[in-house]
């Protein structure tokens, strides 16, 4: 095949779409293997802490995320939250509590 041996750059995309059509087929039809996986689950279930996060975990997030980074879905940055960690931290304890609580309602 032309982009696996000569090292040149597949412009054309019918070229292109053969090469992935070539790998994934490489890929996805493997032989099956000869013995199973051996996975065992956990003994004992962990400890995972489920709680909604407190205001003081929520304030610590704050300060660990990264200015510049780009926008979310909320189109909110980084730089707004950290401007003001308290007010921050109070508007999103009360979201996601009530986010919770909606979740809850709902199971």
């Amino acid at each position: 095949m032309e982009g696996k041996t000569s090292g040149r750059l597949l412009t054309n995309e019918k070229k292109q779409e053969a090469r992935w059509a070539e790998r994934l087929g490489v890929i996805l039809h493997r032989p099956t293997p000869l013995a199973d996986a051996d996975m065992k689950g956990t003994e004992i279930d962990p400890d995972v802490n489920t709680d909604p996060p407190d205001k003081q975990e929520i304030i610590a997030g704050i300060k660990n995320l990264k200015n510049g980074k780009t926008l979310g879905q909320d189109n909110l940055n980084a730089e707004l939250f950290k401007a003001n960690p308290e007010l921050s931290a109070k508007i999103l304890t009360a979201s996601v509590h009530c986010s919770v609580g909606r979740q809850a309602g709902t199971r």
